[in-house]
């Protein structure tokens, strides 16, 4: 996906590096970037133009625990297996 448009949020634009990774996701509101190492393993995501993120930090077992007001829970093998927001929570079963 390059592009979003929403009703309410307006256009979204998304960028991926030549692997096919997301890079960024901007719109007028926030602007969100990701960075990966040569493995690639998540290294740093910097969520919002005011978001602080540490130069190079290791988002530990490369897991994103929470983004944007989901909270995200693993299994042992690293699936998914709860995605909980404002709206509710969802569970997952492998």
């Amino acid at each position: 996906m390059l592009k979003k448009r929403h009703s309410r949020q307006g256009v979204t634009d998304y960028f991926y590096d030549t692997t096919g990774r997301i890079t960024a996701c901007r719109n007028e509101a926030y602007l969100d970037s990701w960075q990966y190492d040569a493995a690639a393993n998540l290294l740093d995501r910097r969520q919002g133009e005011t978001a602080q993120a540490g130069a190079g930090s290791v988002v530990p077992f490369n897991r994103i625990t929470s983004y944007r007001g989901l909270h995200y829970r693993y299994d042992e093998y690293g699936r998914v297996v709860e995605k909980r927001g404002r709206n509710g929570t969802q569970h997952y079963r492998w």
